[in-house]
Order: structure tokens, then sequence, then C-alpha cells
């Protein structure tokens, strides 16, 4: 397994090079390491229909598809889960990889177990739910929970704080970037019109800049970002619903495919219309006729609904017969 051994081979020369690393940091720093690496396949959400996300999930059993996530960078839960568990069993450490009994999907997520070897309280870790919060310099919620209580951390923030100042991931100039919410949360009081306030909101969403970050994880990013200042009649990301409306599309540029990050606001009998900017890192407006063109010249919607937009397709289709 040639990459799988290539990332062995670089933790081995790290560990070499810091040969006092605690087991509880040599974890830490894989995780982290491989959230920074890792981007979530794209082709299983949202993207991905039935069929072709029980298909790679299945892959994932195997240790050749396992190898070919460590050369596209692209996993998911399965895959991420599977990949630090083998890494982490090639230096000793007691890691499983369990499927949430809750989950009664055809495709359950995946987490993985640590067992300390010092005799410390087992805990849990979900590297997937994690990527996109460690790629935007944010703090790992995810890592380090209870197995008996899931909202209660065997590896609390302070902790965690202490040794990515250890690892160099966080340092008193570069602290956690959760921290930009509070601003950002202070700052939104000063407006009392809704479509002005998701203006401002996807106009401000980054602090961090990471225009490498992949479509999936900044979805989901932005997402865990808009869930903390709408309700879910404003905005529901499970079903599609409400004013805030997350539009999943691409374009197939020669035998690449350009995922799109867009996002439409319905309000006042409006649509606002707006497209991540990856140079700028925030969303910028743009008019429903825009939007309409893409699509004549091959932007894909995908399972997904723009109000106003059909109108205005029908439109250009009229005057272009004419």
């Amino acid at each position: 397994m040639k990459n799988l051994s290539k990332y062995i081979e670089k933790i081995e020369k790290y560990l070499k090079a810091n040969p006092d690393l605690s087991e509880d940091l040599l974890i830490r720093y894989v995780y982290m390491d491989l959230g920074l690496r890792f981007s979530f396949n794209p082709q299983f959400l949202p993207f991905g229909n039935s069929k072709k996300r029980q298909e790679i999930y299945y892959k994932s059993n195997f240790l050749s598809e396992l190898d070919k996530c460590m050369k596209d960078n692209l996993v998911i839960c399965k895959s991420g889960a599977k990949i630090f568990e083998y890494i982490l069993k090639h230096f000793g450490v007691n890691i499983e990889t369990v499927v949430d009994d809750y989950d009664n999907r055809k495709c359950p997520h995946v987490y993985n177990v640590i067992k300390p070897k010092n005799g410390d309280e087992p805990y849990r870790v979900d590297l997937q739910e994690d990527m996109y919060r460690i790629q935007m310099h944010g703090f790992t919620t995810n890592y380090g929970l209870s197995l008996k209580d899931e909202n209660t951390y065997v590896i609390p923030r302070f902790k965690q704080e202490q040794m990515d100042r250890k690892l160099g991931f966080i340092d008193n100039n570069h602290y956690y970037t959760d921290e930009y919410l509070y601003l950002l949360k202070s700052d939104i009081c000063y407006f009392d019109d809704f479509r002005e306030t998701a203006k401002f909101i996807l106009e401000n969403i980054e602090v961090f800049e990471n225009p490498q970050m992949k479509y999936t994880d900044r979805q989901w990013y932005h997402v865990q970002i808009l869930q903390q200042f709408f309700d879910r009649n404003e905005f529901d990301y499970e079903n599609n619903n409400g004013k805030i409306h997350i539009i999943n599309c691409y374009k197939k540029i020669n035998d690449e495919t350009k995922y799109i990050n867009c996002i439409s606001v319905e309000a006042s009998n409006e649509t606002d219309l707006y497209v991540y900017n990856k140079k700028e890192g925030k969303y910028s407006q743009i008019s429903l006729s825009a939007l309409a063109r893409a699509v004549k010249n091959g932007l894909i919607l995908h399972n997904c609904r723009v109000k106003g937009l059909g109108k205005i397709l029908k439109q250009l289709k009229q005057d272009n017969g004419r």
C-alpha cells in the first residue's frame, strides 16, 4: 500500500525528530494532520444518489480503496476512520472503528474509539465531523468525547488547547477562529431586516482564508455558522426548507467537475442569490438573470429549486427563439 506506507514513514520521521512525544500528542497530531489533508467526497454527499453512496461506502472496507483515498485525499466517514485506525495501530495505539448504533441508514455513520495505554477513560473521535473545523482553524468539537455521555469531554477544550500549542497548530497570534463568531454576533444586533442580516453574515462568513478547502467541507462549515444565527424557520439544512437554501450546483469543464458553493435567501417575495468567491473568502451577490444565463450555459442545479428561476429561463428561451 504505497500511499499509506508513505504517510506512515512521514509520521515515523516526525517521531524520530520528537522522541519524547506522548501517545496522546501522537494521536492528536495525526488527527489534525489528516484533517488538514482530507476533503469529504462530494460524490457521496451531496451529489451522489443512493446507489453511488452505497458503492463508495462498501469500497471503504478494502485496503486498496483506503490507499486510493490517501492518493486522492477524498474520504467519507468510514474511509477516514479506517485510515486513522490503520495508521495509529501501526504505532501501537488501541483504536477501533465503530458504527453508530443509532444510525439506521443504509450507510450508517462511523467514528473511532480510542483506549489510552495509561488506563485513562476511553473516548471517541470523529475525523469527518471535524475536518472542516480543522481546515478553518476552529476548535475540534468531536474530539475526546465520552462513550457514556456524548455531551461530556474526556479531553476537554483546555487540554486540547494545550496539545495544539505544543504541536504548533495554534499560538497567541493564531488562536481558534471560533472566537470570530462572538464578534459577528455582536455586529448583527445593528440589523433589523432579515435580508440585510443574511447579506452581512454571508459577506463576512469567514475570518480564516483557505482557498484550498473543498466543496462539501466548506458547505458544512458555512452551515454550522448559519445555524448559530438563524432558527429552523429561517434555515433548515436537513430539509432545505426555510428562507435560506443551500444550492448544490456544478459545471463540467472538459473532463473536470467544478463545484460551486451557492446560497439563496428568500424574503419579501424576492430571491437574493449568493455565490462563494474563493479569492475574497466570502459570498458575493448575483442576480437571478446571471444564474439563469449560467444554467443556460451548462451549470447544473442538483436536486434543488430557486424561486423565480424558471420564469427567467422561460423568458430567455423565448427571446432566443425570436
